[in-house]
């Protein structure tokens, strides 16, 4: 897994662009999701800390600091370790994951109608204009 896999996973996921990840803000999301993000892609990646600097416009040595500082909130903060295992679960989560769950949402929304006629026209839709379920 590359940075640009991950970039594009959390702005899927938590709608924050790279632009947000790579900016000198230090809001207490952005700062989160940067040390989520370096943390993961140590674990994770073969990059090194020079070039998980490079993907968020920062040094190694800031990254080292993040990371350590990520350890110690992991060791004392049992809701940002939550948060970070659901960070972990979307960043490993594949496609086929996403296509499954349209299905199971589509399956959903047809048996929720009363009538076969309802159903059918819910499968008509789908077919006809390619409407999304969400």
């Amino acid at each position: 897994m590359d940075a640009r896999h991950v970039f594009k996973r959390i702005e899927e996921n938590y709608e924050l662009s790279k632009a947000h990840l790579t900016c000198s803000d230090r809001s207490k999301r952005f700062i989160e999701m940067r040390q989520f993000m370096c943390n993961f892609l140590r674990d994770e990646s073969p990059m090194s800390l020079k070039q998980i600097g490079r993907a968020l416009c920062r040094d190694h040595a800031t990254i080292i600091n993040s990371i350590k500082k990520f350890n110690d909130r992991m060791d004392t903060d049992q809701e940002y370790a939550n948060r970070y295992a659901d960070f972990v679960f979307y960043m490993k989560r594949n496609d086929s994951d996403k296509e499954r769950d349209k299905a199971l949402k589509i399956l959903e929304l047809i048996e929720s109608k009363p009538t076969i006629g309802d159903r059918l026209l819910v499968i008509q839709n789908l077919i006809s204009d390619g409407s999304e379920v969400v």
